[in-house]
């Protein structure tokens, strides 16, 4: 896998988050790798999914607010791309 600012293996142990944020990345690999419209709507789909599990491990006290807003705005980036 790619590095990434917010990698997977920092967020062990935190609610299933690691397993979201590798998912996405994956996705996001995927679709980079094939850009058809099928791959963007499930990396979008992907991509609602994780923001939510980021405020869920907000609200549970895994991850700050701060924290959430910075990976949201950082994934939010790269499906853009």
């Amino acid at each position: 896998m790619k590095k990434y600012e917010y990698m997977p293996e920092d967020f062990k142990d935190m609610g299933g988050l690691d397993e979201d944020l590798r998912e996405f990345y994956y996705l996001l690999e995927k679709y980079k790798a094939d850009r058809t419209g099928l791959n963007k709507v499930i990396l979008e789909n992907q991509h609602e999914d994780l923001f939510f599990s980021l405020k869920h491990r907000a609200l549970e006290g895994f991850i700050t607010d701060e924290l959430w807003w910075e990976i949201n705005d950082y994934v939010g980036g790269l499906v853009s791309d």
